[in-house]
């Protein structure tokens, strides 16, 4: 299936998979949701790939959804996207397994978080030379973790890029990732009470 070069305009779910299909190519997409930032909303996806897998998700612009791109299964690529203005997270690989490749993807004003794992159900996965600036809470949000390599990314936040969860940098390859704080706050922190 070939998604390409559409305009979806005041969708509540633009493309959603629920549960069929594998190897989709969604690309070159322009999608606006019906979903306010501000709202904080968790309903109303941009795309929505279901835990399916095998998919390229490339050049796509999201903005006023919940989550921008979502669940994908096993390996799929999601690169190059810009999304913007969305009231949950940007991406959220959520119960993902091996061999998820985020990368060169730009997202700015995510409500909650930038790139989410929560959890990380299988490895690996690859976040790559990604620009995340200001979620509410972080640039990337660990609920678990497994082996990824996450490298050359810029995270930024208003208060720390990683608020919570950054006890599962230990399971994580991270190198040359440029972490910035806006506010007078640790960039990251040992939020598990023990040591790293």
């Amino acid at each position: 299936i070939v998604i390409t070069k559409n305009v979806f305009i005041g969708c509540h779910y633009s493309i959603y998979l629920n549960h069929g299909g594998t190897n989709w190519y969604i690309t070159d997409n322009r999608i606006v949701g019906d979903v306010d930032p501000a709202s904080g909303s968790y309903s109303g996806e941009g795309i929505e790939l279901q835990h399916t897998s095998g998919h390229v998700v490339a050049y796509n612009t999201i903005s006023r959804v919940a989550d921008g791109i979502s669940y994908p299964h096993q390996n799929c690529d999601i690169y190059g996207n810009d999304i913007f203005d969305v009231s949950d997270d940007g991406i959220e690989g959520d119960y993902g397994y091996a061999n998820i490749r985020i990368w060169q993807n730009r997202i700015s004003n995510a409500l909650h978080n930038g790139i989410s794992f929560q959890p990380q159900n299988g490895a690996p996965w690859y976040i790559l030379r990604n620009q995340v600036a200001a979620p509410l809470e972080s640039a990337i949000k660990f609920r678990s973790s497994d082996r990824a390599l996450i490298a050359h990314n810029t995270f930024v936040g208003w208060q720390g890029a990683l608020k919570s969860g950054s006890e599962h940098l230990v399971g994580v390859h991270s190198c040359n990732n440029l972490w910035i704080s806006m506010t007078d706050w640790y960039v990251w922190e040992n939020s598990s009470g023990g040591e790293f």
